[in-house]
């Protein structure tokens, strides 16, 4: 039994030890290493997760894109002057939540089983990046494209209708803002408060999730700053925006001027090289980022 006599109390007469004696000892040792042998194929049981809902769809896609032939391209976005502008229209973006009565029935036109509260939107830089990448597709469309596998074809689409990757409890989704170039940035932002919450509550349409024709990925309100994402097929280009964070640079225009403290955002595009070449996603790029850089180029454009 290995038991060390010297550790066993007698009972016996004049202390002596008995075959109870060593029984007894033996047995809380057995309980111990039972328990722990217990506590070890308890820890070791495998979990089983079954595929379903965004996960399932999300499995599928992802089979798909790796069909795909991706090139990465890296840039980053000064972001100095767009976070001026978020702030100047974040007073007049709440100041019309609270007083426009109208709001909520001439925004929503959908139905769903789950209260929609605008009050509650936020104006962030989403909206603003949504428009400008609206602006620099009418000069690039190819990049609002997708690609047509069975009929050996690509498809130009006329509608921006570009997707934003939500991290939900039921798995990773992307809806789409449905003709970003006929919305107005408030419009746009309201459409994202009302997709971020029916993806939190398991409630999107299929008509909220199909026919997306460009992706953006949010990844920096995680953490990170480049990736490599993947692109949602069929379309052709997926763009992934890491943390903005405060960043020595030196000011193009004034190089007189030394380092200055700059908020950068780094991108990170991937593309489908069957269908677009690095120098137009470079020149694509170039043009997105000079209405976010200067955005009061913008106003020019806006409907």
């Amino acid at each position: 039994m290995g038991i060390n006599l010297a550790d066993v109390k007698g009972t016996g007469p004049q202390g002596r030890i008995v075959k109870e004696d060593v029984t007894n000892h033996s047995k809380p040792a057995e309980a111990e290493e039972g328990e722990a042998a217990h506590r070890e194929t308890a820890a070791a049981e495998d979990t089983v997760l079954p595929l379903k809902g965004y996960t399932r769809a999300m499995f599928y896609s992802m089979q798909k894109t790796l069909e795909v032939p991706h090139f990465g391209f890296h840039e980053e976005l000064n972001a100095e002057h767009l976070m001026q502008l978020k702030k100047v229209c974040k007073l007049e973006f709440e100041r019309k939540l609270a007083h426009d009565s109208s709001l909520n029935k001439t925004q929503d036109k959908h139905s769903h089983p789950v209260l929609v509260d605008y009050s509650k939107a936020k104006l962030t830089m989403m909206p603003f990046l949504f428009k400008a990448l609206s602006l620099a597709l009418d000069d690039y469309p190819i990049l609002n494209s997708s690609v047509d596998e069975e009929g050996k074809r690509v498809i130009q689409h006329g509608r921006h209708n570009i997707g934003c990757a939500m991290n939900t409890p039921f798995g990773l989704v992307v809806p789409n803002v449905k003709d970003v170039a006929r919305k107005s940035v408030m419009d746009i932002a309201l459409e994202l408060h009302r997709l971020q919450v029916l993806a939190q509550s398991n409630h999107l349409s299929p008509d909220d999730i199909n026919s997306g024709t460009i992706t953006v990925s949010n990844i920096g309100t995680v953490a990170g700053t480049y990736a490599s994402p993947l692109i949602h097929v069929p379309e052709v280009a997926i763009v992934a925006l890491g943390r903005a964070q405060y960043l020595p640079r030196y000011d193009p225009n004034d190089e007189s001027s030394g380092v200055k403290r700059t908020p950068i955002m780094p991108l990170s595009w991937s593309a489908d090289h069957r269908v677009v070449d690095g120098a137009t996603l470079a020149s694509f790029c170039k043009v997105w980022k000079s209405y976010l850089e200067s955005p009061d180029k913008m106003i020019l454009h806006l409907c």
